[in-house]
């Protein structure tokens, strides 16, 4: 191998593992630049709005039971309302009562017992729980989203002077004639002014 080539290799490959932190930093840098990180809060926001819609949904759907509980219109053949017959079946709640009159067990509207009304309950509060659940858990990752890019604020300016100081090395890599081309003590500064935000 040429001299020339063989100790540009040798001076590369020290200054890498002197300076490794270095592009440590930058890969951090980079993977941390704050791209994604306001796309991943607005989609945060978005899942935690999500959740309240679909909150919303089940309250509303809960008040129109309890109404078609107390209006008779629930199917005494499927136990089902006629606002989820006719979401499910798309057919009117009527058309579906007359479609069961000639069976054996003869299709009819219904009114709910205690006992219906008791478990159209439980099972409503048991799935708002559960929707309350999924949201205070969607609201504490939005939190830490929101904080991330707060943090990433913060750290801009100094991820501006690494940036620098990375194409110095790199300007200094390419005219390789110098015999100590990184100014110690600020590369020394830097790397811990950058480890105490942290």
């Amino acid at each position: 191998m040429d001299s020339s080539l063989s100790n540009f290799f040798k001076f590369f490959s020290e200054k890498a593992l002197r300076y490794g932190w270095l592009w440590a930093f930058l890969l951090l840098g980079l993977t941390h630049n704050g791209f994604g990180q306001e796309s991943g809060a607005d989609r945060c926001t978005a899942a935690a709005s999500k959740i309240s819609q679909e909150m919303a949904t089940l309250n509303s759907e809960y008040l129109q039971d309890v109404d078609e509980y107390k209006n008779s219109r629930f199917c005494s053949d499927c136990k089902q309302t006629a606002s989820k017959i006719e979401r499910e079946k798309h057919i009117s709640y009527e058309q579906h009562i007359l479609e069961g009159v000639n069976q054996v067990k003869k299709r009819e509207s219904m009114t709910a017992t205690p006992e219906m009304y008791a478990k159209l309950y439980t099972d409503y509060q048991r799935n708002l729980e559960r929707f309350k659940q999924r949201l205070k858990e969607k609201n504490e990752e939005c939190k830490q989203f929101a904080e991330d890019v707060r943090k990433e604020e913060r750290l801009k300016p100094l991820r501006k002077k690494f940036d620098d100081l990375v194409v110095e090395e790199y300007k200094l890599i390419d005219s390789i004639g110098t015999s100590d081309f990184a100014d110690k003590a600020r590369l020394k500064a830097a790397k811990q002014a950058f480890e105490s935000t942290q």
